[in-house]
């Protein structure tokens, strides 16, 4: 997998002693289901220079921090490592298999999954804090299963409730 990113890595980078609550992807799908929240996966590399800036400043912002402790269940998955088997969809898959059908094509990329566990979308590359919270309430709000484009969320052409 290669890293597809901008060169600039500005971000809030307002610290917090708090951390993300990361967990495997088997205790996250199973969080996930008992209390029936959405999932937000950052997938990474040791490798991955953007992987390691997003680590220190999107994922080390408050306001980040705050929303997906609030408002998801967040898994972190070392791509590189082997891992054992993990069941989604009812169906014993690897890592290597989940990001192949998520489309997964190079680091960093994070993924959101539904309160049922499907994925709803991928997004590629390093992403600043600034550019990440919004797409937290699009996602948070299921604005995407009211049919309301994120475009149309992020102007305010269109409000999602």
């Amino acid at each position: 997998m290669v890293c597809n990113n901008k060169e600039s890595h500005s971000g809030t980078n307002k610290k917090n002693k708090s951390k993300i609550k990361w967990l495997s992807m088997h205790e996250g799908l199973k969080q996930s289901k008992l209390q029936k929240k959405p999932i937000f996966i950052d997938l990474y590399a040791a490798w991955c220079r953007y992987c390691k800036i997003m680590e220190h400043t999107t994922f080390s912002d408050k306001k980040i921090i705050d929303a997906l402790n609030k408002k998801f269940i967040s898994i972190k998955i070392y791509v590189d490592r082997k891992t054992k088997p993990f069941m989604y969809n009812n169906k014993k898959t690897t890592v290597r298999e989940f990001t192949a059908r998520a489309g997964v094509r190079g680091l960093p990329t994070v993924l959101f999954l539904d309160k049922n566990q499907k994925l709803v979308t991928a997004l590629p590359g390093y992403l600043q804090a600034e550019a990440l919270l919004p797409v937290f309430n699009y996602m948070s709000k299921e604005c995407y299963a009211k049919k309301i484009m994120y475009k149309d969320y992020v102007t305010g052409k269109v409000k999602c409730n």
